[in-house]
């Protein structure tokens, strides 16, 4: 039953993630709302961490270290490239709420740890 939520969660996830960089990255450039610029901008960043997570328990089954630290390595590692992209511009732009958004992604990451393996 637990791969089944789990499978249902990792949907909701990609679904979110397209959603938000599809549609509401359009709507965010034409809106004064602040809420939804900054839900636009950190949108795919949250989903990240719990998508690899899941897709990494559910299919591929081989981890770093284990269940719980791969997530605060994904997180170390996504959030590196990401300052090192004030330097080497062909990994993109640095935004602090990039970080914010793997920050969420891992606290959502490290609750469905706790929900699912902790009994």
């Amino acid at each position: 039953m637990k791969k089944y939520i789990k499978f249902v969660i990792l949907l909701i996830l990609v679904t979110y993630g397209i959603c938000v960089n599809t549609y509401l990255r359009d709507v965010s450039f034409r809106s004064e709302n602040t809420f939804i610029k900054i839900v636009s901008d950190i949108g795919n960043n949250i989903v990240f961490i719990p998508s690899i997570s899941i897709i990494n328990d559910l299919f591929i089954k081989k981890y770093l270290v284990n269940k719980f630290y791969d997530n605060f390595l994904h997180f170390l590692i996504l959030s590196t490239i990401e300052v090192l992209s004030i330097k080497f511009k062909f990994l993109g732009v640095f935004d602090y709420k990039d970080i914010l958004g793997l920050f969420i992604g891992l606290i959502f990451s490290m609750f469905l740890y706790y929900v699912f393996e902790k009994e």
